[in-house]
């Protein structure tokens, strides 16, 4: 399937094109709304790291961003990789990109209706499997819960840095998704009768304030 919009096409495959896009093709691009959350840190870590390491040839992004395309309604959307696409859209912004150059590949898988394309998010994932957060949903009260725990947790990362760490840090520290799919899947926010991103926020700040508490009675008997 030809489509202009997403650069010059490269390969014909069963059931998917390959495309050579740019960045500024790829910044028209939406992610897919049942997706994961874009997480702008994450996305400006692999830009910084990017630049650090860059060699003598400049920075590279490895892999390649998954899109779909509807045969019925033309729409498309990455479903794949929004946070390297997010990061080549800050390194071309800062200069360190050619953002009219077709140097992305795009794999672009041929789709019908929505549930093909939530059909393949969760395959393109089941080797790394997915959080029940991150679970494509079409019930309207998970997708609030979801939404509530994104923005409570983002806005924690960015008001305490130093205490997020990766996939594998231990405590103090805590891991972002972790701990997101934690709270989703303890119903953390149902137990405790919230309903708002900001109800959430005080909930945790209170928990960390009774832990903090009873840390600081046990150091001292």
């Amino acid at each position: 399937m030809l489509h202009p919009e997403l650069g010059e096409l490269g390969l014909e495959l069963q059931g998917k094109s390959v495309y050579k896009t740019s960045v500024k093709n790829l910044s028209r691009s939406t992610v897919w709304e049942r997706q994961r959350i874009l997480r702008p840190n994450r996305s400006r870590a692999i830009a910084d790291e990017k630049i650090r390491s860059a060699s003598e040839l400049g920075v590279t992004m490895p892999g390649v961003i998954t899109m779909y395309l509807d045969k019925e309604s033309g729409a498309t959307g990455i479903i794949d990789g929004q946070h390297r696409a997010a990061a080549l859209i800050l390194l071309a912004q800062e200069g360190h990109w050619d953002p009219f150059a077709r140097n992305v590949m795009v794999e672009v898988f041929h789709t019908s209706g929505e549930k093909q394309v939530m059909d393949l998010f969760c395959e393109i994932n089941s080797a790394e499997p997915v959080r029940l957060i991150d679970m494509p949903t079409h019930d309207p009260v998970s997708s609030k819960i979801k939404l509530a725990i994104d923005e409570a947790v983002e806005s924690l990362e960015a008001q305490y840095p130093g205490m997020w760490g990766g996939p594998r840090c231990r405590a103090p520290n805590l891991n972002a998704d972790k701990f997101r799919n934690d709270l989703f899947e303890s119903s953390f926010m149902t137990r405790n009768g919230l309903k708002t991103t900001k109800q959430l926020q005080r909930a945790l700040k209170r928990a960390n304030s009774l832990l903090m508490k009873k840390q600081n009675e046990l150091g001292a008997s």
